[in-house]
């Protein structure tokens, strides 16, 4: 079963098959090389780079699907990705989010969000502003609080909270809730 492989492993291989269909898939690793090129940046992988803030420089790349920021320490969100609106995919694994990237909600296209591994510990109830949301990874996060609100998400079909602080109580009204939503959950840390 496909949802057996690493959550991130999955978001990211999805991503790139998205990309590599439309058959102008341009990947680039290194921020100064990318800005030679801004039209042809369509992934984005600046990972490990210590990077404390997302780069302004991003806002040139106009064909820019794939952003990932994994292994950095970012630890807000500054940046306003609108603009961006072929962006469908973001990567913030291991950085130092501790609360949830409201932010990213004004990107139109925005479907896979990767935040697993960030200290965040809600989802706000302003998640149902992300409508084209499909895919969210919050696996290994400070999780202990989800809106009702990820019930209205008209989109979302998988939903990650593997090894969260969540309650056993909470997960299931999730499961029950939603006939869309895939949930991964390791039902917390059973601390009612």
């Amino acid at each position: 079963m496909i949802w057996s492989m690493p959550a991130r492993f999955f978001l990211l291989t999805s991503a790139l098959l998205f990309v590599a269909s439309s058959g102008f898939c341009q990947k680039f690793k290194n921020l100064e090389t990318a800005l030679k090129s801004p039209e042809k940046v369509t992934t984005l992988e600046l990972r490990k780079d210590k990077l404390t803030s997302i780069p302004s420089e991003i806002l040139a790349f106009k064909n820019l699907e794939i952003l990932d920021l994994s292994n950095n320490q970012i630890s807000e969100v500054k940046v306003d990705l609108s603009v961006l609106t072929k962006l469908h995919t973001i990567i913030l694994s291991k950085n130092k989010l501790a609360r949830f990237p409201m932010e990213f909600s004004s990107i139109p296209n925005l479907k896979i969000l990767g935040l697993d591994r960030n200290p965040i510990d809600s989802i706000p109830d302003a998640i149902i502003q992300f409508r084209a949301l499909e895919q969210l990874d919050l696996w290994d996060c400070d999780i202990e609080y989800v809106s009702l609100e990820i019930l209205n998400m008209p989109n979302l079909s998988y939903l990650d909270l593997r090894n969260t602080y969540f309650k056993s109580e909470e997960l299931k009204w999730i499961s029950e809730g939603s006939k869309t939503i895939e949930l991964k959950s390791t039902y917390g840390c059973n601390c009612d």
